[in-house]
């Protein structure tokens, strides 16, 4: 009450107060003041004024009062009066108002009296010349004169107001809707409504434009705001809002009670607060249904005319173009449900020409092409691990999104199927199975997109009755079925199935090869190919462990040392990779890391063993040098091809900085005088180990890891890359496989290379000199060589090349036959060495054909033989004696005319490498990885011109066909390409054949008219100007001047004063028209070229901007930034740019989530739809290259003797810490870089790879003729050539890219675009394009993205900048949620601290101790502990519990040191906390809190506990399933969940799809102490202790072995601890949605969902975010965490999974569709202008009523009392 008197209440919460009381929320502050103050002294007794105790007539206008009788109103009101004037006549008019005792038709209010007095008498004088009044006089007297004009135009509109409220009452009584007062006006709006559904888009487009509006979206968006539009004009057209309003007021008025309640409820509104409110509704319907009656042409739109009417009549459907209010209204009266129904039913998801829902065939759940015949198509998912099932379900999802056509069947949700009832086939229909073991169980659409492989086992494991399909039966219904997980099920299956069944899984030998890695390898081996060495070790070969006293002593260790010398080359490290993978778990690799040297690496086999609970641990020796690489087949109709293979590989900074630092130590050892042989092995041991990274071979990769993945592989020739395709599609063949496979494999180094310690390698002087030298010898090829120089170096090469085949060719015993039809048919890259013409492999094959005459066979389509060949340098210089020739054109690519036939190829041949390398493979994979769209098997098939797409066709057809039926039509773009492809063919053979066509058309030679022309006489006279002849002309004799004039004149010009003439001037001409006509095209410029200039110039090339004076500079200067080019946009289709990457530790997801919705909207015929990357900070070869000379310049500074502190203190930019983590860019966010990556074919897993991959097509693409000749041509571009041909030529469709935008032909696949953001900016702002931000959670998406897209007018998806940074900083956050205390809706307690301050505060472990209690007495936390975060968003990095000050002190020095993990050793609670780096600069303290989590656990065994008494909240509760029972969940007396929830929709109106509550997964596993002797648990512990004792044995020093005397004394006690009880460890997650009835009640879940939207609606959200709460599992009452504004976008994401399950479900391309359609509905300047970041809705067309935002249930508690969330349990979760 104070709060309200004193006017310290904000716009929105008044708007929600007075929502809670029923007031309404649309009106101005004054009014809602008002309002408020009279509600809140009824409540508390007050005195109250109003008609009833104050007469109307002794009321006076605030205008008229004096100051006294204005005091006296305020007082008696309990109103303090402000001292402005205006606000004092303002504010009694609404508190006269508030009272009715002063209709708002008669206030006049002070902004409309006192506005002249702020203009100057230059603005007075033209406001009266606009008027026609005078304009002499002082400045009073204009006020006086404008003023009695107004007073005179408020006596007319008065009288007009009184006449149209006498018509309306007459009207009223009649029930007649008001009549036009624009006859001309109305009937435009009308015959422009009846036309707009046949008008184009293009057309929709002008007609917005000439409103002002953006011309932005797709047809039904277009046709939704041209009717918004057409509405406001028929109401301006009957009269305006004001007049409509009082007609409907005096129709209302004339209806008691009973009847406005029949109308409402004939109209679907129900439950209002009161009469008065239930008035206001009916009045607002009626004007509503007023104006699209008169939009419509008089036929009724959606309802009576007006009031009177019967209430039959009342009951029509509303029309399509429903509002917000009445959307919201249904929501008031139906709840949840209706609110769903509001939702599915917007106005811009249908436009129709109707207006109504759409039909359930036209929603976006399908997403199958158009044409495709009536076929049943079955997927199995499943597999032997969470992991495979979890894989399985992701692809079953893409899957059915590409296939699925068949709007009634199939794959469709259940009401659409109950809807569908005996409906005809159509299409392509799609079912889904799922099969974790024998049983195969099918799903329906809402399980394969809601629920995780974690909750399906539960679920099914739950209910041993669920039903199931047996093998046959499945068989026998599906078309063809497509395995996407190595299920148990899947050999019944096949036995039923036979050639419906796609792949080779129903093939027991390639099921077992492909579970069974040392199976593969074995049976490899047999074929004559080389494989990689492994080796299995067994739990029981460890049954030794308790009797031997050494570890050497175990049979075990004996075996793997053998081993282990037998497979790793003599002086190399010894690596070994571990991976927990058996045939029991189908390959799938559990776990793993590598191990270095023999002890480390049997420690770690028995700890997997342990950890996984596997039988068996497999073993692979890892070579230094080696390349791993993976290969996939495809078999097409017409014979099988391996797509180009992917080098698996990585940058890892850390292996710099080691190289760094044993570079150091060698420095430091040799000035010491060591024996620097000694020294320099020990180096290159140690630089070996580095060499190979746990990542790389499966195991957990570190934070500094970036992947690398190119395809074909860069590090590899072209004989390795083709060897390796050779020898798949072999290997492919004589297994026996069909339809795809995937080959892994080392490309292994020579053995001799590996036998010799690599001196070479050392980073010392020779390191330094070598590089000197390689850095001359580029200069010299940069500069080109003389003739000689080149006959020196090819002679060189030859006699090199010789020597290096004497015994390679012998040992490998190939034949030149052999070579001939084994060797590539591609550009081979020159050698290292310098020489253009020879290398080690060319030589071998000439060596090999020596004995046959003379004949070197083929090499590259090049026949080779004894003769001296000329280069074509020498071939120039021979001829001209001059310097290089210049290079005339790119080297052709390679032309495939048919497939190669490698059946009688030996293997070995295959595997061998001319170099001495070894083709070795170690793995087969036979089902498709689809599930990533960003797989190994995707980036193949993307660089080839395959899309994801067209791949899972082709394997539909496959199966298809070899059933017996015909295959799938091809795609659109298919056929676009073929068409195009045709289309070149025929336009070479036009250009071939034309110099000839020419000759014919000659016309035979005219000798007589060519000899009169060169026999006539040339008159030198015609070569002199006019004024020449002129002044020639007066100095001849009369006589001369009279004679004949000659012929025709010469007309001799000067070539300097023509630029045509010079052909100089012309050349440069051409190339600036060049590339004026290449940035019309938007051809991409050289990465360097844009990356090298000034960043702030402008190219005017590119934009013209015309200078000031100019015919069109005051038109462009009128339009602003915001100006349309609709002749530039689209002409059919909305333009949607997917826009993802950057920086952040979500650009990972990131990518992924672009990806997804670019595949998930790719299909609507609507959308244009294109991707970019927004460029990381610190990616790329350019940034790899500076790491290594800020590291190179460290390194000096250590040499010279400078100590670390130095470095970090005076130069920290050589700090360790800065270096692997550089502080943020300062730059402008518009210099941001942007890749376009439509139309490329470029795919990669990680965004850092994708960057250099963009960064090296695009310098190849650049590449000048001599440099691409330097090069041999662009061989990555001529293997992707050949790849591509031979899989047209085995029949397989091509489509494209996996970027493409359109269809564009696979010959044509482009290199990406660079460009600025701020040029990327101008480009979507000039063709109409909108932004899909796909980002995550970054600094750039944090509000200044967003906030230069609404500069620009640009549509994008997601919130506005306002409340983007709001959310992104916690303490304006939690501000903004403070008073929402009254909903139920309440925050922690924070305290914000900076980095300074924290850091002088925690220098010491006492003075952290004093500031860990000052910050809990002051939160309010007692005894609990602390939460401390970053105060900006952060991705849930730098959360940490502090349980006392020594916690704190850790993080502040973490902070301090840029540490990025903070291990849990030197923490209370044991836990690593990842860190923030750089770190932020602003943290946040709050009270912990901790729940008890959700459990589901499992015995040893694997049966499902129950749960014990007391572990659930409400275990009466009728179940929905046995799930819900099993829950584990002791939540004591303090009841909170903690949930995440996303809403999704537009501003003030976003619907809640969760909750959802995470359930743990813990299996319990019998203690050490309980375990049976020979566990794995009992060897894992005397292992390690078997090895502590040997390494204490070997210890040097005393200290080492006390300290790991001390490790084995620790072991020793922790195991002697251990009791009997079981060990509950974490085996998965899931997520479960909504809470069931068990753990809360149905009406908290109700209760919890409306609070979510009313947080939502404060922080002014819009499009899709994500809160994280802690929800009363009794109240629904939420304490809000966290609230994240770009949620995860990817596949299988929180959001998808709760749209599957919510109520309509939506399917992921529809969360897409609803994203981009509030992006294009919401008003930018609605998004600017969010009032206090919750209010900003637009005035309706009647009076301002109430605000129906919420469904309000009558037992929903608004403002009761309860407890925060206290910390009663150690293992719950922050």
């Amino acid at each position: 009450m104070m709060r309200l008197r004193e006017d310290d209440v904000e716009y929105f919460d008044l708007k929600t107060l007075c929502k809670q009381r029923g007031l309404g929320g649309r009106d101005n502050k004054d009014n809602l003041r008002a309002k408020l103050l009279r509600k809140v002294r009824e409540e508390l007794g007050l005195p109250v004024y109003g008609p009833d105790n104050v007469p109307t007539s002794s009321v006076r206008p605030p205008q008229q009062m004096s100051e006294e009788e204005l005091r006296h109103l305020f007082d008696s009101r309990g109103c303090m009066m402000p001292t402005s004037q205006w606000e004092a006549l303002s504010m009694a008019n609404a508190l006269l108002i508030a009272d009715k005792l002063l209709s708002p038709e008669d206030a006049t209010w002070p902004d409309a009296c006192g506005q002249w007095s702020s203009l100057t008498v230059q603005e007075l004088k033209q406001e009266c010349a606009a008027r026609k009044l005078s304009t002499k006089g002082l400045k009073d007297e204009l006020i006086e004169r404008l003023k009695a004009w107004d007073a005179q135009v408020s006596r007319e509109a008065a009288a007009h107001v009184s006449q149209d409220a006498a018509a309306a009452e007459a009207a009223a009584a009649e029930g007649v809707a008001p009549s036009a007062t624009n006859n001309a006006q109305l009937h435009a709006a009308q015959q422009l409504y009846g036309s707009m559904h046949r008008m184009e888009v293009a057309q929709l487009r002008e007609e917005l434009a000439a409103r002002g509006l953006k011309a932005q979206g797709t047809k039904q968006i277009l046709l939704a705001k041209l009717t918004e539009a057409l509405e406001k004009e028929v109401a301006h057209a009957l009269g305006g809002d004001r007049r409509l309003a009082q007609w409907a007021a005096s129709a209302v008025a004339r209806l008691g009670e009973a009847q406005v309640a029949s109308q409402l409820e004939a109209r679907g509104l129900t439950r209002f607060s009161g009469p008065a409110e239930a008035a206001q509704a009916l009045q607002a319907v009626m004007v509503k249904e007023w104006v699209a009656e008169a939009l419509h042409g008089g036929a009724a739109a959606g309802g009576p005319s007006s009031a009177a009417g019967s209430d039959g009549a009342a009951a029509g459907a509303a029309s399509e173009s429903d509002s917000e209010w009445e959307a919201s209204a249904r929501q008031a009266g139906e709840g949840d449900a209706s609110a769903a129904a509001g939702y599915a039913s917007d106005a811009y998801g249908s436009g129709g020409e109707d207006g109504g829902a759409a039909a359930a065939g036209d929603r976006a759940f399908l997403s199958g092409r158009a044409g495709d015949p009536t076929l049943w198509v079955a997927l199995l998912c499943g597999g032997h691990t969470l992991a495979q099932r979890d894989a399985s379900l992701a692809a079953a999802r893409l899957a059915a999104q590409f296939l699925q056509s068949d709007p009634w069947h199939g794959l469709v949700p259940q009401q659409q199927l109950r809807d569908a009832a005996g409906a005809e086939r159509q299409g392509i229909a799609v079912s889904a199975y799922y099969a974790s073991g024998e049983p195969i169980h099918p799903l329906t659409w809402e399980q394969l997109h809601a629920a995780s492989a974690a909750e399906l086992d539960a679920r099914l494991e739950l209910t041993p009755d669920a039903a199931a399909i047996p093998a046959a039966e499945l068989a026998g219904a599906a078309d063809a079925v497509l395995p996407l997980g190595l299920s148990p099920a899947t050999a019944a299956l096949a036995a039923a199935a036979g050639g419906k069944l796609g792949g080779s899984s129903g093939a027991a030998e390639a099921a077992a090869l492909a579970a069974d890695r040392l199976a593969f390898v074995e049976r490899a081996a047999q074929l004559g190919y080389s494989a990689v060495p492994c080796l299995r070790l067994a739990l029981a070969e460890f049954a030794d462990a308790s009797e031997v006293q050494q570890l050497t002593d175990l049979a075990a260790y004996r075996r793997l040392e053998a081993w282990a010398a037998e497979h790793i080359p003599a002086g190399a490290a010894p690596r070994l990779a571990l991976r927990a993978e058996a045939s029991l778990v189908g390959g799938h690799v559990l776990g793993g890391f590598l191990a270095s040297g023999v002890r480390s690496a049997l420690v770690g086999v028995a700890a997997l063993l342990q950890e996984h609970d596997v039988p068996e641990v497999v073993v692979e020796a890892v070579q230094p040098g080696a390349v791993h690489f993976a290969c996939g087949v495809l078999q097409g109709e017409q014979g099988v091809v391996a797509l180009a293979p992917t080098e698996l590989s990585y940058y890892d900074l850390e292996e710099d900085i080691t190289d760094m630092e044993l570079r150091l130590e060698r420095y430091l050892a040799q000035q010491e005088g060591l024996d620097m042989e000694g020294v320099d092995a020990l180096v290159s041991l140690l630089r070996q180990e580095c060499s190979a990274h746990p990542g790389y071979v499966g195991g957990p990769a570190t934070p500094t890891q970036q992947q690398r993945q190119s395809t074909p592989p860069a590090s590899l020739s072209a004989e390795a890359v083709q060897s390796i395709r050779q020898a798949s599609v072999k290997l492919f063949g004589e297994l026996g496989l069909r339809d795809y496979a995937q080959f892994s494999g080392w490309v292994l180094p020579p053995q001799a290379a590996q036998a010799e310690p690599a001196a070479a390698s050392d980073a010392g002087a020779e390191g330094e000199q070598q590089q000197a030298a390689e850095d001359q010898q580029q200069q010299q090829r940069r500069a080109g060589k003389s003739f000689a120089e080149l006959l020196e170096i090819d002679a060189a090469a030859r006699r090199q090349a010789a020597a290096a085949v004497a015994g390679a060719s012998s040992a490998a015993g190939i034949t030149s036959a052999d070579r001939a039809g084994a060797t590539d048919t591609t550009a081979e890259a020159p050698a290292s060495s310098g020489s253009a013409l020879l290398d080690a492999e060319l030589a071998a094959a000439a060596a090999a054909g020596a004995a046959d005459g003379g004949d070197y066979g083929v090499y590259n389509g090049i026949r080779i033989d004894g003769t001296f060949r000329v280069t074509n340098e020498e071939k120039v210089e021979a001829s001209t004696g001059t310097h290089r020739p210049i290079p005339m054109g790119p080297p052709p690519e390679p032309v495939v005319e048919a497939l190669e036939d490698v059946a009688d190829l030996p293997a070995q041949l295959l595997c061998q490498l001319g170099g001495g390398q070894v083709v070795a493979f170690s793995q087969l994979s036979i089902i498709p990885d689809l599930g990533r769209p960003t797989s190994v098997l995707c980036q193949q098939a993307a660089a080839a011109g395959l899309t994801q797409e067209a791949l899972l066709r082709h394997l539909v057809s496959a199966a298809l066909v070899r059933s017996g039926g015909a295959p799938l039509p091809a795609l659109p773009e298919a056929t676009a390409v073929a068409e195009a492809a045709a289309a070149a063919a025929a336009a070479a053979a036009a250009r071939d054949a034309e110099p000839w066509s020419l000759l014919a058309d000659l016309q035979p030679l005219d000798e007589e008219a060519v000899t009169a022309y060169v026999e006539e006489e040339f008159d030198f006279a015609s070569w002199r100007t006019e004024e020449g002849e002129a002044g020639a002309a007066g100095d001849e004799p009369a006589a001369v001047a009279g004679a004949a004039a000659p012929g025709p004149a010469f007309e001799f010009v000067d070539a300097t004063q023509d630029p045509s003439l010079d052909p100089v001037r012309q050349q440069q001409q051409s190339a600036w028209e060049a590339e004026q006509a290449a940035a019309a095209a938007g051809l991409p410029l050289s990465y360097d070229e844009i990356r090298g200039g000034d960043p702030y110039q402008e190219v005017a090339a590119a934009v013209g901007y015309p200078e000031p004076g100019a015919p069109d500079w005051a038109q462009q200067q009128e339009g602003g930034e915001g100006q349309q080019h609709l002749e530039h946009m689209h002409p059919t289709k909305q333009r949607v740019w997917v826009l993802l990457g950057g920086d952040g530790p979500q650009r990972t997801q990131s990518l992924a989530a672009g990806l997804h919705a670019y595949l998930s909207l790719r299909n609507n015929p609507e959308l244009l739809v294109e991707a970019f990357m927004l460029e990381a900070s610190f990616a790329g070869s350019s940034d790899e290259e500076r790491r290594r000379r800020l590291l190179d310049r460290r390194l000096e500074l250590l040499q010279l003797g400078v100590p670390e502190d130095w470095i970090l203190r005076e130069e920290e930019h050589f700090d360790l810490s800065r270096i692997r983590y550089p502080p943020a860019s300062q730059s402008e966010l518009l210099n941001h870089g942007v890749w376009r990556l439509s139309d490329s074919g470029l795919l990669r897993g990680e965004v850092e790879d994708l960057q250099s991959a963009c960064e090296t097509v695009l310098a190849t693409a650049n590449a000048s003729l001599a440099t691409l000749e330097e090069r041999g041509g662009d061989i990555a571009g001529a293997q992707l050539s050949v790849a591509r041909q031979e899989l047209q030529l085995a029949g397989v469709q091509l489509d494209g890219s996996a970027w493409g935008s359109g269809g564009s032909p696979a010959e044509q696949v482009k290199p990406a675009e660079y460009s600025w953001l701020r040029d990327f900016v101008d480009q979507a702002a000039d063709v109409g394009a909108m932004v899909l931000l796909a980002l995550g959670d970054q600094p750039a998406a944090h509000g200044p993205l967003q906030r230069l897209l609404e500069e620009r007018g640009i549509p994008y998806t997601g919130s506005a900048h306002v409340a983007v940074e709001t959310c992104a900083d916690k303490p304006t956050l939690m501000e903004q949620l403070l008073d929402l205390e009254a909903s139920g809706i309440s925050t922690a307690p924070q305290q914000k601290i900076s980095l300074p301050e924290l850091s002088a505060q925690c220098d010491s472990e006492a003075s952290a101790g004093r500031l860990f209690e000052q910050l809990r007495s002051a939160l309010g936390a007692g005894t609990g502990a602390l939460a401390i975060k970053p105060a900006s968003a952060s991705s849930g990095l730098g959360v940490m519990r502090v349980a006392s000050g020594r916690d704190l002190m850790v993080y502040a020095q973490a902070v301090e040191s840029w540490v990025d993990v903070i291990p849990g050793e030197v923490l209370s609670d044991g836990v690593d906390v990842p860190m923030v780096v750089p770190p932020p600069s602003q943290f946040v303290v709050e009270p912990y809190v901790t729940t008890e989590p959700v459990q589901l656990v499992h015995d040893a065994a694997g049966a499902v506990v129950p749960p014990p008494p007391g572990a659930q909240t409400y275990p009466g509760a009728t179940p929905e399933d046995a799930l819900a029972s099993s829950l584990h969940w002791p939540a004591g007396s303090n009841q909170w969940l903690a949930v995440s929830a996303v809403v999704l929709g537009g501003m003030g109106g976003m619907r809640c799809l969760g909750p959802s509550v995470r359930v743990l997964q813990l299996r319990e596993r019998p203690a050490a102490g309980a375990a049976a002797p020979g566990s794995a648990a009992v060897v894992a512990q005397r292992v390690q202790q078997l090895a502590l004792e040997d390494e204490a044995a070997e210890a040097e020093e005393e200290e080492e072995a006390a300290a790991v005397r001390a490790a084995l004394a620790e072991l020793e006690a922790s195991a002697s601890e251990q009791g009997d009880q079981p060990v509950r460890e974490l085996a998965g997650a899931f997520d479960l949605t909504p809470p069931p009835p068990t753990l809360a009640l149905p009406e908290a879940v109700r209760a919890a969902r409306v609070r979510l939207e009313i947080v939502a609606d404060r922080l002014g959200l819009a499009g899709a975010a994500e809160v994280q709460a802690y929800m009363h599992a009794e109240t629904g009452e939420l304490v809000i965490s966290d609230v994240c504004t770009l949620p995860d976008l990817g596949p299988g994401a929180l959001i998808f999974r709760q749209a599957a399950a919510a109520e309509p479900p939506l399917s992921p391309a529809e969360v897409f569709h609803e994203l981009i359609r509030v992006g294009l509905v919401q008003p930018l300047e609605e998004r600017d202008d969010l009032q206090g970041l919750g209010g900003g809705f637009g005035d309706g067309l009647g009076e301002p009523g109430a605000d129906y935002n919420y469904p309000q249930d009558a037992d929903f508690a608004w403002g009761s009392s309860y407890d925060m969330p206290q910390e009663f349990s150690s293992s719950g979760q922050q």
